[in-house]
């Protein structure tokens, strides 16, 4: 679980499992600027760790981060997801691998 204040900017394609490691920031939200600052590295597991090359907060306008945000659910369900072409088409569940079980 992550500090109050804190997001995740980046996590694991596979699970959003902060075991997983991600990149958090800490959110200030203020009254006309959005702020990005003090980046991490997390795992949950040891201290997280300042992101060496992201030093300097990252300042956004609000008004423009609010309507880059304001239709975000609707755009990431139009996203395409084709688990073959995901996964390639050799893609195969264990029980379609062509192994049997042994033999009592």
């Amino acid at each position: 679980m992550l500090a109050p204040g804190r997001v995740a900017l980046l996590v694991c394609p596979q699970c959003p499992d902060l075991g997983c490691g991600q990149l958090t920031t800490a959110l200030d939200l203020g009254t006309t600027e959005v702020t990005w600052s003090d980046f991490r590295w997390e795992n949950g597991f040891t201290e997280p760790s300042p992101v060496e090359h992201l030093t300097a907060p990252i300042t956004f306008d609000r008004a423009g981060y609010e309507a880059v945000f304001a239709d975000a659910c609707e755009r990431v369900a139009e996203f395409p997801y084709d688990e073959l072409a995901h996964h390639g088409r050799r893609f195969r569940w264990p029980w379609q691998w062509g192994w049997r079980l042994p033999g009592r």
